[in-house]
């Protein structure tokens, strides 16, 4: 099954509506882009470029792995100029509906290319800013990915990838690709270690300047947030009391008896331990130098 068949798929799923809609993955490919438009990450991405670039609106960026067009739009929207890069040619989640936006919102200043970020080649053009949206996870050669695409970055340019999947070992990438609602259809997720990631940057002459782990942005985070992340932690330790309550009568009330659960098996309240969110993601910017 496609990557596309596994959209089409959970599309038509009520148990994972939820999924497409926070994943800006519905049918309706404009209200995808004016929702991540005013979306909490978005806005985080912003500043970020804001602190690199302030209010020019003459940077070039290259989008890679475009998907379906989130952020090329929303780029182009705001006055940069922008080149989309995604080897999926479909209408749904590929270059074919970045195509049917770009001719919807009347955007000239976007171009749109379909090729693998290995094999990309766009003359002897450079970028201000090579953007990366959950797409260098999915590399083939995570080096060659890097490498190949920093070629079109300026020197003292940007290269922001974002929300990349990162494991830790063998049992956390099993975790991660077992828990993942779309891997089991399609077949593509992967993950890799983030010295695997620093390692890739460094070696495109690339200095990274901040490795944004899962608890420090809401680019990271969202569709959650820290908050909800707490609540979601005291509902569990609420479901724990009354599942011990339930088992244990009497005794399962006693504090002391919650305490050594929390203690030897498992402590909702610890929730900001990233080893509990198998696959979760990184984000990182480095200067070309």
């Amino acid at each position: 099954m496609t990557w596309e068949q596994a959209v089409l798929l959970a599309r038509n799923s009520n148990d994972l509506s939820q999924l497409i809609e926070d994943a800006y993955l519905s049918e309706d490919l404009k209200s995808n882009v004016e929702r991540y438009r005013t979306s909490l990450e978005y806005q985080e991405i912003q500043k970020y470029l804001f602190q690199y670039f302030g209010s020019d609106k003459k940077i070039k960026i290259l989008d890679i792995g475009a998907g379906n067009g989130i952020t090329s739009i929303n780029f182009a929207l705001d006055g940069y100029e922008v080149l989309a890069l995604e080897p999926d040619e479909s209408n749904h989640v590929g270059s074919g509906a970045i195509e049917f936006l770009k001719d919807s919102y009347g955007l000239d200043s976007l171009e749109v290319v379909v090729a693998f970020a290995e094999d990309l080649e766009v003359d002897r053009r450079v970028f201000d800013v090579v953007f990366v949206r959950q797409a260098m996870h999915h590399a083939n050669d995570l080096t060659s990915f890097v490498k190949n695409t920093s070629r079109f970055l300026r020197k003292g340019g940007v290269y922001f990838t974002v929300r990349d999947h990162v494991i830790f070992n063998r049992r956390d990438k099993e975790l991660f690709l077992k828990q993942h609602h779309l891997h089991k259809f399609y077949g593509g997720e992967n993950a890799f270690r983030p010295f695997e990631y620093r390692r890739a940057l460094e070696y495109a002459g690339l200095n990274i300047e901040h490795e944004i782990k899962y608890f420090d942005s809401i680019i990271n985070l969202a569709p959650f947030t820290l908050e909800s992340l707490e609540q979601n932690a005291n509902k569990e330790l609420d479901a724990l009391k009354k599942r011990l309550m339930h088992k244990l009568g009497l005794i399962g009330r006693l504090a002391f008896v919650l305490s050594l659960y929390r203690i030897f098996r498992y402590d909702p309240i610890k929730w900001r331990v990233e080893e509990r969110y198998p696959g979760r993601m990184y984000s990182y910017i480095a200067i070309k130098t």
